[in-house]
């Protein structure tokens, strides 16, 4: 659970290891859901229904602090094809975690449930 440094490799070395075992850094991909969130890339403004998406910028940064490779998986619509392209497109990317942010209630829109069970 320790990311290697360069003190690390000689300490190994003076023990007289040949070689250490390492795992890869995991892979994130963050989404959010939700046809009421608005991007906030440079320019974007909302409309009078919609909200700027604060928590797929905060998840990302989260996964970052923690060691992670993280890929930004967008705003995802309010839709079961919208919401299976997103677990698919992590699937074929090969991201180890994915982390959906919103789509779980109980409304008519809330898909990532069903999508997931299926």
């Amino acid at each position: 659970g320790k990311m290697l440094s360069p003190a690390d490799a000689g300490l190994a070395a003076m023990a007289g290891a040949e070689a250490v075992t390492v795992h890869r850094l995991p892979r994130c991909a963050v989404a959010s859901t939700g046809d009421e969130l608005c991007d906030t890339s440079v320019g974007a403004s909302p409309l009078r229904s919609q909200v700027f998406d604060a928590n797929r910028p905060m998840l990302l940064a989260a996964a970052e602090c923690v060691g992670a490779e993280t890929r930004d998986g967008g705003l995802v619509a309010d839709s079961r094809e919208a919401v299976n392209v997103a677990v698919t497109d992590a699937l074929k990317n090969g991201d180890d975690i994915l982390c959906l942010s919103g789509g779980v209630s109980m409304g008519d829109s809330d898909f990532v449930k069903d999508v997931l069970c299926t």
